[in-house]
């Protein structure tokens, strides 16, 4: 059985190549376009996801109740992200109860979505339209 170090390393080592080109769309999105989200780049509305990353720095540093507003899916998301990393590195485990996890937190994050696409856009600070979208720059520029 392999050790935790060497597990690491191995998915360290696996992981590495895309490292570099997903850094690299990063930077250039965010100085392009001030905004990385591909799904935003592309349709202008917010994504399932959007306001996930600052609802995690918010939960980080205790600001729950700014988290919540941010994106309430993020503390689901923490969770099962926590419960893979201990599945894979400290009591392997089945994959089956978290593929099944899975499933149910991304159908979950989708009904939070249309809920939040419903009721609260786009009057909240992350659910508003992007017009410098690629599909309006499209019909603007149609000949």
């Amino acid at each position: 059985m392999k050790t935790t170090m060497s597990l690491i390393k191995e998915d360290l080592k696996r992981v590495a190549p895309a490292i570099i080109p997903v850094v690299f769309y990063c930077a250039l999105t965010q100085l392009l376009f001030h905004r990385i989200c591909p799904f935003v780049l592309i349709t202008g509305f917010p994504c399932p996801a959007c306001g996930m990353t600052r609802a995690v720095a918010c939960f980080a540093t205790g600001r729950w109740h700014e988290a919540a507003l941010y994106n309430i899916m993020a503390v689901p998301w923490v969770i099962l992200g926590a419960a893979a990393l201990v599945r894979r590195y400290v009591i392997p485990g089945k994959k089956r109860m978290m593929e099944i996890s899975l499933c149910l937190v991304c159908i979950a994050t989708i009904a939070y979505y249309i809920f939040r696409i419903i009721y609260l856009y786009p009057s909240e600070p992350v659910m508003v339209y992007h017009e410098d979208n690629l599909i309006e720059f499209v019909i603007r520029h149609k000949a």
